[in-house]
């Protein structure tokens, strides 16, 4: 587990401003992934192939643990 700062940096690694443009629902979404490595990469993967949804709405769908793994995962994937 990365402390919270590392977790959010990979995630600005990973995703960009997007990060910085919604810091509370990266922060929401560090949680959801438990700030495990291999979690946010997944996370950032899924917010990167749908950049018309924000980083919120990724957290919401996250956080729904019966829909959780039905979340495409990787870009493209429908």
């Amino acid at each position: 587990m990365l402390p919270q700062s590392d977790a959010l940096g990979l995630l600005r690694t990973l995703i960009g401003v997007r990060v910085d443009a919604e810091p509370e629902a990266a922060a929401a979404l560090a949680a959801q992934c438990a700030r495990l490595p291999l979690a946010l990469r997944v996370a950032a993967e899924l917010a990167a192939g749908s950049e018309e949804s924000s980083l919120a709405e990724l957290a919401g769908d996250l956080a729904d643990e019966q829909r959780r793994l039905d979340l495409p995962c990787s870009p493209g994937h429908t």
